[in-house]
């Protein structure tokens, strides 16, 4: 954090000699430390007039419109995108395409398993896309299934995967991360034992995501409905 408040005191004054790309990993990277800067987005920064002056790719588009939210996530009066490209920015991270993984489909199986519907891509007005939604307990749950691509060597959430979780929780999502490491200890040659295995980790994770204790289990045991063991056997032979 003290490094990227300097970087702000830093970049402050040089502003209107950064291009794109240099105000977009900017904006982002303040985003993503949730550092507040004056220096850089303040009233006397002229941050949003230069982001009027450049040209953008959706990738930075992508970047500013995390930004507006961060913007709004901490209430600061700094001035806001000019209005067009605040929509041109909300509509490229919305529209922004998703590629559901083999591991989100097991997840959505085992949820079946537990009696649980389940939603995948679901879109929300801030332009985010949740993996999985579905309900525990009455609450309402956004599950992210996190692959390799959103973690660094060391296991540390990557900085994308960081601002999402915080923008989520701030917008009001119960959110519940399953890492592929943890889903992928949880392989077992019989496939009745690994559904187990899959459902008593979700059951108990999202006790502990919403604070209830609500599952159906005993010592070493879950109620689970096996009828979508076979809907996913069904659908492994037909990829």
């Amino acid at each position: 954090a003290g490094f990227v408040a300097a970087l702000g005191c830093e970049s402050g004054p040089r502003l209107h000699t950064f291009n794109s790309q240099e105000l977009a990993n900017t904006a982002w990277a303040f985003a993503v430390a949730d550092v507040r800067s004056d220096e850089c987005f303040g009233p006397g920064a002229r941050f949003a007039e230069m982001c009027d002056r450049v040209e953008w790719n959706d990738k930075q588009l992508n970047q500013l419109h995390q930004w507006s939210l961060w913007r709004a996530e901490t209430g600061c009066e700094w001035p806001p995108l000019p209005p067009q490209l605040e929509r041109r920015s909300r509509a490229a991270f919305a529209s922004a395409q998703v590629h559901p993984s083999r591991m989100q489909r097991h997840v959505c199986y085992a949820l079946g398993s537990l009696g649980l519907p389940s939603q995948e891509e679901v879109r929300i007005p801030e332009g985010y896309s949740i993996d999985v939604a579905t309900e525990w307990g009455g609450v309402r749950v956004g599950i992210e299934v996190d692959g390799p691509s959103h973690f660094r060597t060391d296991r540390r959430p990557t900085g994308s995967t960081v601002l999402k979780r915080r923008q989520l929780r701030h917008f009001g999502w119960t959110l519940l991360s399953v890492p592929y490491w943890e889903w992928e200890a949880l392989r077992d040659e019989d496939r009745f034992i690994q559904r187990q295995m899959q459902c008593a980790y979700l059951a108990e994770a999202l006790d502990e995501a919403t604070g209830t204790r609500t599952t159906a289990s005993g010592d070493g045991w879950v109620a689970i409905d096996c009828t979508s063991l076979l809907d996913e056997a069904t659908a492994e032979l037909e990829d």
